[in-house]
């Protein structure tokens, strides 16, 4: 109840500051919006708000990737998540890229494409430069996040053929 109140609050501060935005389709009063949208249950709204925002942001990963969580949340939806995550790998970079694929590989093991997740895993960490052989560099923990998720894999396998 308590927590319900809070969203219900949310959406009309969230609204509020979008209203006060100069931009036609403000960007954090967006994001915002959606948050609190699903928060109350609104999914329906939090979604069209989510296609303007990808549409009008289009290159921008942020957008794309909470819209891939968001479809994710919703029963059955993984293959809706897929694309606009595809969408976030193409144009991302950096701390981004790097979570754009974890998720993508996420989504493809929940999708029960365990192959596709270690075709996304290998081809990531064949983008990374791993000449340096600092394990606190930044390729090498993201190649090291990229081989945990193999591993998980490769655990599931091996249970599943038990």
């Amino acid at each position: 109840s308590a927590a319900k109140k809070a969203a219900e609050l949310c959406v009309v501060q969230a609204d509020a500051q979008a209203k006060a935005s100069p931009l036609e389709v403000p960007r954090a009063a967006g994001i915002g919006q959606t948050y609190c949208l699903e928060g109350v249950g609104r999914f329906a709204d939090a979604e069209k708000l989510f296609q303007v925002l990808v549409q009008t942001y289009s290159s921008e990963p942020t957008f794309l990737l909470r819209y891939a969580n968001f479809l994710i949340n919703q029963k059955a939806r993984e293959k809706d998540a897929l694309a606009w995550v595809d969408q976030a790998v193409g144009v991302s970079y950096g701390y981004n890229w790097a979570k754009a694929v974890l998720l993508k590989a996420k989504i493809e093991i929940a999708m029960k494409n365990s192959d596709g997740a270690l075709k996304t895993l290998n081809a990531a960490i064949g983008e990374l430069d791993l000449s340096s052989g600092d394990p606190d560099d930044r390729d090498q923990r993201w190649a090291a996040r990229f081989r945990d998720v193999e591993k998980s894999i490769a655990k599931s396998r091996a249970v599943a053929n038990q």
